[in-house]
């Protein structure tokens, strides 16, 4: 992913609320049972839109409630400030977050988000054994 960003050059076009209603049609469809605790938006410009942006902002939060009311983590990746105030605003309208970040930045949120997952799974797996354990001593 840092990969990939590291390459991506602005064409002036950032049409914020196509990923937002393709994850909103999408919502739980996933073949193998995984699940949705959160949407990581990175960007690197505002809606290709009219301020106050509210295709974009209401496309979220129809993504937001399809997902289970999932927060959007809304990334700022070589972005002008201006855009900051549209991702402050979708980052609370969803419960989510907002952070600004250079590569480095970028690298370190991606291992962060890397490693909360694992250790998500790590404990589901865990849960799933003991559960299996208490039957088992049934």
């Amino acid at each position: 992913l840092t990969g990939w960003l590291a390459r991506v050059k602005p064409d002036g076009q950032t049409h914020s609320w196509l990923p937002f209603e393709m994850a909103r049609d999408g919502a739980g469809t996933s073949d193998d049972g995984t699940t949705v605790d959160r949407i990581l938006f990175i960007t690197d410009g505002a809606p290709s839109e009219m301020h106050p942006f509210q295709r974009s902002l209401d496309a979220a939060k129809a993504a937001s409630a399809a997902l289970g009311d999932c927060p959007i983590a809304c990334v700022a990746y070589g972005s002008p400030v201006d855009v900051d105030g549209f991702l402050k605003e979708l980052a609370n309208e969803t419960k989510g977050t907002f952070d600004r970040v250079d590569i480095e930045g970028l690298r370190e949120a991606v291992t962060a988000v890397r490693k909360a997952k694992e250790a998500d799974e790590k404990r589901l797996a865990q849960a799933k054994l003991e559960e299996e354990e208490k039957l088992a001593d049934k």
